[in-house]
């Protein structure tokens, strides 16, 4: 996490503009909570709201899963990847809206923005609302969606369920569906989780109350009071930090935790939650990449991205994470159990790598240095296995293992776009790509403790 961003100067004007413009636009319609949330519903598909009416695209295909409440069934909405190559996972989507507003219909251009960027199938949950539907009935729905796919993905759509993230509540949602996976489907492991400006506290943590605009920006202290009252009604704060609602207060030790993304902007009053649950998150072992977006309001990656750039940024964030491990899975044709060793793989050097009790800035160099010894073990042991004399292993290590084959091998696999650059970096060098090939063998040999599999994953490579 880089501590610059949160700094008053690090907001482009541009930004900041806009946030007034938002300000001032809250200003001219009524909140949910005044109208009743079944109306305000109604007003917001009408374009009656200040937030515009969803664009329902063709491409998104409705199909329903079945619940756990006998003659119920859960609304889902697929957008596949129209870019004309295959999809590599399936990423279950959790909407945003306070658990109150909006469902699985509303942000297709988005998801099909993710599916195309990631080469993902992604699937978005349409779970019940409150105040309707109150906890836990909107979390079951998130729980009974993801227990399907795990059993079904496959058949469905080609490809298995790997990713989970959301948007606000529906970051909470997702952390809440992770830890009842963690509980249930202990031998199940997703590749990663995408957790964009989460409440992971409702009883609120204390930017909640210092966070200060002259206007409401999104969300602010009484909008999210109302919220959390229509979620959970009649909670004491006391009752509302029991893990099952507030995943903060969850004993992570001795969870197997998969990489996460964490996003939020500086102008948000749920700051407090992304930056100290990422860290709880790396406490416990898990690999946490943070992303900061200075100026950037409550709900930034679903505002018009003509009209505010750290929208499309932060849509390309959510991607990252997809995208690597997808990626990373397909150009090798191996299956990652640990997803954290994709996302060390393709951080290049001058990254922060933390988890497992550790924390360094070499980035992938020290699974670049064991995916080399790796890759020459694999040399000889397929030389020790034939008839060539000793001069021949030497040549062919040489040739195989040297900067300029890795380069060129990663330039054939078309592995830049997967690579997490560090710093003031803009390109991916000859240097970076070399290296990153050598650390993706690095973890295929780590996943697996298997050679014939690190084998495969060189011959798809092309690299033997």
């Amino acid at each position: 996490m880089d501590a610059s961003k949160f700094r008053a100067d690090a907001a482009s004007e541009e930004i900041m503009k806009f946030n007034e413009f938002i300000m001032d636009s809250m200003e001219k319609g009524p909140r949910w909570f005044q109208v009743g949330a079944a109306k305000y519903r109604e007003m917001w598909a009408k374009g009656e709201t200040v937030f515009p009416p969803a664009v329902v695209l063709d491409r998104g295909k409705s199909f329903s899963i079945p619940s756990r409440d006998k003659g119920m069934e859960i609304p889902c909405r697929a957008l596949v990847p129209e870019n004309g190559r295959d999809a590599k996972a399936v990423y279950m989507h959790i909407h945003g809206g306070g658990w109150v507003l909006s469902s699985e219909k509303d942000n297709d251009t988005l998801l099909a923005q993710m599916a195309d960027i990631a080469n993902v199938v992604v699937v978005s949950v349409g779970y019940r609302l409150a105040p309707e539907d109150p906890f836990p009935r909107g979390p079951e729905d998130c729980y009974d969606a993801a227990e399907w796919l795990i059993g079904n993905a496959t058949d469905r759509f080609g490809v298995e369920l790997q990713f989970i993230g959301g948007e606000s509540a529906g970051a909470h949602l997702t952390m809440l569906t992770y830890l009842h996976l963690a509980k249930i489907r202990p031998d199940f492991h997703l590749s990663g989780l995408i957790f964009n400006y989460s409440p992971f506290d409702l009883s609120f943590l204390p930017q909640v109350h210092n966070f200060q605009t002259r206007g409401t920006l999104i969300l602010d202290k009484e909008l999210i009071e109302h919220f959390a009252e229509a979620f959970c009604p009649g909670m004491s704060l006391e009752q509302r930090r029991d893990p099952s609602v507030s995943p903060f207060y969850r004993d992570l030790r001795g969870l197997e935790l998969p990489p996460a993304m964490f996003i939020c902007g500086t102008e948000d009053c749920l700051l407090d939650d992304t930056v100290m649950m990422s860290a709880k998150w790396q406490m416990n072992g898990g690999t946490a990449v943070v992303r900061i977006f200075p100026g950037a309001p409550h709900g930034f990656t679903v505002l018009p991205q003509d009209q505010c750039a750290e929208a499309k940024e932060g849509v390309e964030a959510n991607a990252e994470m997809n995208t690597a491990v997808a990626g990373i899975q397909g150009i090798t044709g191996y299956t990652f159990s640990d997803g954290s060793l994709v996302w060390e793989a393709v951080s290049a050097a001058g990254s922060i790598i933390s988890g497992g009790g550790r924390r360094f800035a070499d980035g992938n160099k020290r699974l670049a240095i064991l995916g080399d010894t790796v890759l020459q073990l694999a040399l000889a042991e397929d030389w020790y296995d034939g008839t060539e004399p000793r001069a021949a292993f030497n040549r062919i290590r040489q040739e195989v293992s040297s900067n300029n084959n890795l380069n060129m091998i990663g330039l054939a696999n078309n592995i830049d776009p997967f690579i997490n650059l560090a710093g003031a970096q803009t390109t991916v060098s000859p240097a970076t790509r070399a290296a990153t090939v050598e650390a993706v063998i690095g973890a295929v040999y780590l996943d697996s403790s298997d050679m014939h599999m690190v084998k495969g994953a060189m011959r798809t490579l092309g690299l033997i």
